[in-house]
């Protein structure tokens, strides 16, 4: 137990260190998934060491427990709204584009393992097994970078069936040529009859898809009378950690386990979809913590000195046979929209989760060419976690499916308020200090200041009617502030006048933000609370923008009842 708890100042610290990672990546415009997992390789044995390998392993738990909870959420991205607009088109991609993205690695991988001093038996071996797991796209990372952007069309519909479908496809056809070598005497292992193996296949998959949606509805049945939002990741925990210990005993797989529960849970209750969203939303710190963990398990050092020419030739080979595969499937499938032409390779190079847990079942046997695939694999992913989440994002912006905060139309402004305010304020609270009110002057000296809040949204002054609609749609607020690129405060929007254009299609795309004011009224964060209650009694506002006290910058909101409750 000591030893345990001495691993939690590690956390703590990779944490801290991963807020700051995200906060930077934002202001940089790189996936923040990027820049946890250079957090992990930062505390990790390539450059600190904070994070051992052995500190990195002893964690493990708690990285399974994140994998099993991002497998979670991706299938219960397969609910009813997307089977509805799920096509045999999206089927027939993943089955397409992860059967070329097999064929062409591998084609690529035996041409780079000709300059290697290998058998041939030993060349096919370990070019087809590279060609199986850089089927595998990383769920963890891809789907992070894309709730991040909030993305959603055709290439993120596209994009999310390949991620489950290929991840089963990896891990399935991985099984059966490992089972295949050990018939065909080239690993040694415990061999079985035929019918057995192909039995033993059948029941990894249809028994994990039996217990986790038996898991899936379970959890529903239990969410619907639990009343506590707070309670909903406990119980998502616990849930997932049964069903690994459980798949496990029977001989399942966990991850499908956890992927089918969600797609069990978000279809079988009422209440399902509710759950799955707030899982996603309370998930950050585990997500954190399993990218930390991820880059620590990376050691530059020990892969950039193993790497050689069958490393670098599969990083070469995955990086060209996915943009090739994309083109090849969408001649096949003659799709007319070419955005999963353009966008689909790039936006699964991705690297981890899945080509992790199956290059450590293959790791386990000790022949050379299975110790060379996990090495090749391991060697990349620096590589392809680092590229793959920045070609994503590029992707989903290029192919204009990012949610319309990320296309920096309607931007977020967050004031500060300073140390010293915080600490006078938290004095008067506990009485301290007296309150403003029992100190000369009273009521009339007391400030606006403490009562505004610093978070609000507002909508750019070039926004287009579309980009405005769907901004009120998603962010039902009393007023909406318009500002220019240095956020300073330029009015109010004119609902009024918003609803009585918005039939008009000449109009919806010709009238910007600026256009659409009904008022420029404002308070000033240095006024006092009459002379704020003055403006809103002469104006009849409930809500009205703050601007700083030098200049027209907007700072915040400021609503008519907090100052009648002073």
């Amino acid at each position: 137990m000591e030893h345990g708890l001495g691993q939690m100042p590690i956390v703590g610290f990779s944490l801290i260190l991963a807020l700051i990672a995200g906060k930077l990546t934002k202001r940089l415009q790189i996936p923040k998934v990027s820049g946890y997992i250079l957090v992990g390789i930062l505390l990790g044995p390539t450059l600190l060491n904070i994070i051992t390998e052995e500190a990195a392993d002893q964690l493990s738990t708690l990285n399974e427990l994140a994998f099993g909870i991002i497998l979670f959420n991706i299938g219960g991205e397969f609910n009813k709204a997307l089977f509805k607009k799920m096509t045999s088109i999206h089927l027939k991609y993943s089955f397409v584009f992860g059967t070329l993205v097999f064929i062409t690695t591998a084609l690529f991988c035996f041409a780079f393992s000709l300059l290697a001093d290998l058998t041939w038996i030993d060349r096919i071996v370990i070019s087809s097994l590279l060609g199986v797991v850089a089927t595998a796209a990383a769920p963890p990372t891809s789907i992070l970078v894309m709730k991040e952007l909030e993305s959603e069309g055709h290439l993120t519909q596209t994009v999310t069936i390949f991620l489950a479908l290929g991840t089963i496809m990896a891990i399935t056809v991985s099984h059966i040529f490992t089972l295949g070598f050990i018939d065909l005497h080239i690993w040694t292992g415990t061999q079985t009859p035929m019918l057995e193996q192909i039995l033993a296949i059948i029941w990894t998959l249809i028994g994990s898809l039996l217990l986790g949606s038996i898991l899936g509805i379970t959890l529903g049945h239990w969410e619907q009378r639990e009343k506590h939002e707070s309670e909903i990741l406990l119980g998502l925990i616990a849930v997932i950690i049964l069903g690994s210990f459980i798949a496990k005993k029977l001989g399942l797989e966990p991850l499908l386990v956890s992927m089918f529960m969600g797609l069990a849970l978000v279809n079988s209750s009422a209440t399902g979809k509710f759950v799955h969203q707030q899982v996603k939303n309370s998930g950050s710190t585990i997500y954190a913590l399993f990218f930390v963990l991820a880059g620590a398990h990376i050691n530059l050092r020990e892969q950039f000195s193993t790497l050689g020419i069958l490393g670098l030739g599969y990083i070469i080979s995955r990086t060209l046979s996915m943009p090739l595969s994309a083109i090849l499937s969408c001649r096949f499938i003659k799709d007319e929209d070419n955005r999963v032409t353009r966008f689909l390779g790039i936006s699964t190079l991705s690297h981890a989760g899945a080509a992790l847990a199956i290059v450590m079942k293959i790791k386990a046997y000790p022949e050379s060419s299975a110790q060379t695939v996990a090495n090749v694999v391991l060697s990349s992913i620096f590589f392809f976690e680092i590229l793959g989440p920045i070609s994503l994002r590029y992707a989903i912006l290029k192919s204009g499916e990012a949610g319309l905060a990320n296309r920096i139309t309607c931007v977020g402004l967050k004031g500060t308020v300073t140390y010293l305010e915080m600490i006078k304020t938290l004095m008067r609270n506990l009485k301290i200090l007296p309150s403003i009110e029992q100190t000369k002057g009273g009521l009339n000296s007391l400030g606006i200041a403490e009562l505004v809040n610093h978070k609000v949204m507002a909508v750019n002054e070039k926004a287009t009617l579309e980009e405005i609609l769907r901004f009120i749609l998603n962010n039902d607020l009393v007023i909406y502030p318009v500002v220019d690129t240095q956020f300073n405060y330029i009015g109010i929007l004119d609902l009024e006048a918003i609803d009585n254009i918005k039939n008009d299609d000449i109009l919806r795309r010709l009238t910007t933000a600026d256009k659409l004011l009904s008022s420029k009224i404002s308070l000033k964060e240095n006024m006092q609370i009459n002379e704020a209650l003055e403006i809103f009694n002469r104006h009849g506002q409930e809500v009205l923008p703050v601007t700083a006290t030098a200049g027209n910058k907007l700072i915040g909101t400021l609503q008519y009842r907090l100052l009648l409750n002073k």
